[in-house]
């Protein structure tokens, strides 16, 4: 993305386009990684469509603001949390199908963003499905080089991203978009830490494990934690560019 100046300050937007493909848990993990970096950031949680807060960035950090894009100012409130506020990252996770709202912010507040020294990492999950290839060409179409692109390849359901690495299209989106890409594995706690509300590095920081159930308890849960976590921080390691300031 060109700025006139040098970015001080980033937006980290998670693809609101298809839903499912695991966009909370990616932002989750990349907030666990900012923590361990000592790096002060916000979070928004603009998952209106979440409708009971379940699973949703507000459910792990009390200090989350609520956003809803279909408001008159948008994504007007993210700016304000990484400009007005003391922390140089934001994390704002988008609901899916959010793209209309998102595209109509862009063509009237992207200019004058970038010119205030903030860059935007658009942060698309994909996994095997044809679709959620598709979403992501969809959005690139309109957002062109106004976001610096990471794909993270979710295993979720399946290894195959050919749609995403061998077709026409997807090699046209790299040639032309040159984003980062990573893959992340899924913890293999993950379900006991949602459960309990709780992300991985918030969970090693817990005195209290025993209170935690039967699972996280044990010694070998932090051992094992620690373990993952330590793998996807090496993978986050070659795209911190697109991480921090």
């Amino acid at each position: 993305m060109k700025t006139k100046n040098p970015p001080t300050k980033r937006i980290i937007l998670s693809q609101g386009g298809k839903g499912g493909t695991g966009k909370t848990t990616v932002l989750k993990l990349f907030a666990d990684y900012l923590t361990h970096l000592q790096l002060l950031f916000s979070v928004v949680d603009a998952d209106s469509e979440n409708k009971n807060g379940r699973g949703s960035l507000s459910s792990f950090y009390a200090q989350a603001t609520k956003l809803d894009l279909r408001t008159s100012r948008g994504l007007d409130d993210v700016v304000d949390s990484v400009l007005d506020g003391p922390n140089p990252v934001v994390l704002c996770d988008l609901a899916a199908a959010s793209g209309k709202e998102t595209f109509e912010w862009f063509e009237i507040m992207h200019g004058a963003v970038a010119e205030a020294g903030v860059a935007i990492t658009l942060v698309s999950p994909i996994t095997s499905s044809m679709a959620t290839t598709q979403s992501l060409l969809e959005w690139a179409g309109v957002l062109r080089d106004r976001v610096q692109y990471l794909v993270v390849l979710n295993q979720q359901a399946g290894e195959d991203f050919s749609y995403f690495t061998k077709t026409e299209e997807g090699n046209k989106f790299r040639l032309v978009a040159k984003p980062e890409v990573i893959h992340l594995q899924r913890l293999a706690l993950q379900n006991e830490l949602d459960n309990h509300g709780l992300t991985a590095a918030q969970f090693l920081k817990r005195d209290d494990i025993g209170d935690l159930g039967p699972i996280l308890g044990k010694t070998s849960a932090r051992l094992r934690v620690r373990g993952d976590l330590a793998k996807i921080f090496d993978e986050l390691d070659r795209v911190r560019h697109l991480l921090t300031p």
